[in-house]
């Protein structure tokens, strides 16, 4: 995960121990990504973006590969995604 904050939050100094304002309840996340590679049983898997409420957003191209699942994991896209749903299909 990288960093997430409320819009305008306002710190009482650069160590960020104490707050100041909260701020407006709209997230900021920071951007970030990466190339993930779960070992996994091998099988059919699904791979779906998480919005910050819980629900799907988007399917997530994966690809089973050297005994493990691939994919590309990205906090800017889809809106801003901080978690993934793995499911095994049958």
């Amino acid at each position: 995960l990288t960093d997430v904050t409320n819009d305008r939050l306002r710190y009482a100094s650069e160590t960020m121990r104490a707050v100041e304002d909260w701020g407006a309840n709209r997230q900021l996340i920071r951007r970030g990504s990466a190339d993930v590679a779960l070992a996994l049983p091998a099988g059919n898997y699904h791979v779906s973006a998480l919005g910050l409420d819980g629900l799907p957003k988007a399917d997530i191209p994966a690809e089973f590969s050297g005994n493990a699942l691939r994919f590309k994991v990205d906090t800017a896209r889809n809106g801003g995604t901080m978690a993934y749903r793995i499911m095994k299909m049958e």
